[in-house]
């Protein structure tokens, strides 16, 4: 009972919901840091303008739904697995199964990650500052970062604080 009360509600529920309402809150600050920044560029149409902003806030969004949908996919299989173990006690769950919903649940450690280096520019330039190894620039890589979130330094702007 434990591994099903216990764990699934207080370890895997109430983290996914906190989990939505921080990205959702996550969300709705960057889409209006993301307005504010596009109302001061005076070069572009009002048009450009616009579509820009939709395109950051959708890549912002498909970003956030693809953390919580690993982060689900991930750990769903394993709680499942022991619901049915608590309320059908005589189903007897293989064992390949049951360890490969356990390292389904710990491979979501990597997903972060690899969703920040794919989804967000600084994050791949700081993943190819690191592994210069991989050969990640030159003629034969070329990675597509239209439309890519990008994460400015605040360095030393005061306008960057809240309140501001």
């Amino acid at each position: 009972t434990y591994m099903v009360y216990f764990n699934f509600i207080l370890c895997m529920l109430l983290p996914l919901l906190a989990m939505f309402v921080i990205y959702a809150k996550i969300f709705t600050e960057a889409r209006r840091q993301i307005r504010r920044i596009a109302e001061r560029n005076v070069n572009i149409s009002v048009v450009e303008k616009r579509r820009r902003v939709v395109r950051k806030e959708l890549r912002t969004a498909t970003s956030l739904f693809i953390l919580l949908f690993c982060f689900a996919l991930s750990w769903i299989p394993i709680h499942i697995l022991n619901c049915i173990e608590l309320f059908c006690p005589h189903c007897n769950i293989p064992t390949s199964i049951m360890l490969t919903t356990i390292i389904l649940s710990h491979a979501n450690s990597v997903v972060n990650p690899i969703v920040y280096v794919f989804r967000i520019r600084t994050f791949w330039d700081a993943f190819r500052d690191l592994f210069p190894c991989l050969g990640l620039v030159g003629k034969h890589f070329k990675p597509d970062f239209a439309g890519m979130v990008q994460i400015e330094p605040l360095g030393n702007r005061t306008d960057a604080l809240p309140g501001k």
